[in-house]
């Protein structure tokens, strides 16, 4: 009897010290996001018997099961989602910024006032001098502002081209990782420490794949996880122990393409969505600037046609060149 007893408290012993343990780890992990809570799994140990027809049972102790995570599949969906929500807007965002910022530093909107103005000056003496070199170093000035915003815009679109081509490396090699980690989640044990591990590790890989592109995933028995990239209705990523690539390529209408295995691949959210939109704004910005520019153009020399020079002869074009952005002065 006493024996048994002592196996009885060893066995709530050694339960109570693994139960410790993990509480351990759950405060020392209180802060990192990529690690779930752990409890540990205990049921009682019945021993049975009975002699002849009758049957008795007594406790003999407690058995720990196995260390659990706590976690909600719900929830986890939705912290993904949010993050590809909140990913997308702030690619967007850095790049209109960064077109805002390239157009502003420009200087253009001041550049047209000063032209304007100067040419109100002439307006009052046409042949003085002073006025009319004024005049022709304003609208050089203009001229410049144009050709500084055009590169201005063409730097930060490349900024944004090769952020989305950092994106894409990054998002197949965790969609690698995460294959591999399938691969360990069919071989460990079920309510092991690392079955555990494995499974913090599953989830903040399509927490990190999540930040770059919406997804949309399947969970076996095991833990093991299907990913479609897109959505439900997209390309499939990762099942099982194997990993698609995403590629990506770019249009000269500031267009960008995504595709898996030569299919395409629509993104809705993610930063590589996000970058993917910023750059049809500043394609949308630079047509817009070409549109002034071909309009100051096209206003200035139509002036200068309809007035003569001091000659006698008919005005020669102010500014040459087109669009994107105006060349300069004839």
């Amino acid at each position: 009897m006493s024996g048994n007893l002592i196996t009885i408290g060893k066995s709530g012993a050694s339960a109570a010290r693994a139960a410790l343990e993990l509480t351990g780890q759950n405060i020392a992990n209180a802060g990192n996001a990529t690690y779930a809570r752990r409890t540990l799994g205990q049921s009682e140990v019945v021993a049975t018997g009975g002699i002849g027809l009758s049957a008795s049972s007594a406790l003999s102790g407690v058995r720990a099961d196995g260390v659990q995570r706590t976690q909600s599949l719900f929830l986890q969906n939705e912290v993904r989602r949010t993050n590809s929500d909140v990913s997308r807007a702030d690619a967007e965002l850095r790049g209109l910024k960064n077109a805002e910022s390239a157009i502003e530093q420009a200087g253009i909107y001041p550049a047209i006032v000063n032209f304007e103005a100067a040419l109100s000056q002439l307006v009052s003496d046409p042949l003085d001098g002073a006025l009319r070199a004024n005049a022709l170093e304003s609208a050089n000035t203009l001229t410049q502002t144009f050709a500084i915003a055009t590169e201005g815009m063409g730097v930060a679109a490349d900024e944004l081209r090769f952020d989305v081509e950092a994106g894409v490396t990054e998002f197949n090699t965790l969609s690698a990782e995460l294959a591999r980690t399938n691969i360990g989640l069919a071989r460990s044990q079920e309510g092991s420490a690392n079955k555990a591990a494995l499974l913090d590790q599953r989830d903040a890989l399509l927490t990190r794949m999540s930040g770059l592109a919406n997804l949309s995933t399947e969970f076996d028995s095991v833990g093991r996880v299907a990913v479609r990239a897109g959505g439900a209705g997209g390309q499939t990523i990762v099942s099982g122990a194997q990993a698609a690539s995403i590629s990506v390529a770019f249009d000269g209408a500031g267009n960008t393409e995504f595709s898996v295995g030569g299919t395409p691949l629509v993104l809705g959210s993610g930063s590589l969505a996000g970058q993917a939109q910023g750059l049809r704004h500043i394609a949308d910005l630079s047509d817009k600037l070409d549109g002034l520019a071909a309009q100051l153009i096209e206003r200035g020399n139509t002036a200068q046609a309809a007035g003569i020079t001091p000659a006698g002869t008919q005005g020669q074009p102010l500014f040459s060149g087109t669009n994107p952005a105006i060349s300069g002065l004839r």
